[in-house]
């Protein structure tokens, strides 16, 4: 089984490389390293995109990966259980035109939620009925129909207690408990959870939330603006949420994290 001394880099072509803690560099003060150098050479030649890193979970849980063309794959814990390849291991099969986006940890009666840049989330209950587990050569099913524009802009495992929160392209912010999306079917079209002030806005991240908890806001700009997650009220699936990011003429938001 996989430990807490090694955290798992996933590239979009849907091979994952182990990474273990003791090689990654002490660094102080603003100093970075790119988790791209640490993976083998021939990771680094193919230049594909890092979407993933994980530090394995307490608790032994599945791993859902979603992919840009909205297939959702389940795969057991029980297929990491192996010690990784330096050279990495294929967690999906991919078809042609197609690349991982999103993955996250899940554990069988949690809630799943995906969304979409269009403000459209998609929550269903994480069961073998309606996710079975499959194999790493599996390609896994459709999750949901993209809209003509519209991508997946993340996915979510977490309890029917919990909230969410949004973000937008424009800094809006919008926070919303789980239980006010309608609860769905895998191919459903999902819940129209956001409304946007400007047609050129647009959802571009979704996160797990707790009180007390700080959400961070990175710009094109690479500013990291920082939000208290209480700061933000809870509210429902209408309405377009609150402009709480200061953003400066010609800024965007490209990434939230918390």
């Amino acid at each position: 089984m996989l430990f807490r001394s090694q955290l798992i880099a996933i590239a979009d072509d849907g091979k994952a490389y182990p990474i273990p803690l003791s090689e990654i560099p002490l660094y102080s003060g603003l100093q970075m390293i790119q988790l791209r150098e640490l993976l083998p050479n021939s990771a680094q030649e193919r230049e594909t995109r890092i979407i993933a890193q994980f530090l394995p979970p307490e608790t032994p849980q599945d791993l859902i990966l979603l992919t840009q063309q909205g297939r959702i794959k389940r795969l057991s814990h029980a297929e990491l259980a192996e010690p990784l390849s330096r050279r990495g291991i294929s967690l999906i099969k991919l078809k042609e035109g197609d690349s991982l986006s999103h993955a996250c940890w899940g554990q069988e009666g949690g809630e799943l939620v995906i969304a979409t840049s269009g403000g459209r989330l998609l929550r269903v209950s994480l069961t073998d009925e309606q996710l079975p587990l499959m194999g790493r050569v599996a390609q896994g099913e459709k999750a949901l129909r993209l809209r003509y524009g519209e991508s997946l802009i993340g996915c979510a495992v977490l309890a029917v207690t919990e909230s969410l929160l949004l973000a937008t392209q424009l800094g809006y912010l919008k926070r919303l408990p789980i239980n006010t999306l309608r609860l769905a079917k895998l191919g459903d079209i999902g819940t129209q959870a956001l409304q946007f002030s400007s047609q050129e806005d647009h959802l571009i991240g979704m996160a797990q939330v707790a009180p007390g908890r700080t959400a961070n806001l990175v710009t094109n700009r690479q500013r990291t603006l920082s939000v208290a997650v209480d700061s933000v009220n809870l509210s429902g699936k209408d309405g377009t949420g609150e402009l709480l990011a200061a953003l400066k003429n010609g800024e965007m938001i490209v990434t939230l994290f918390v």
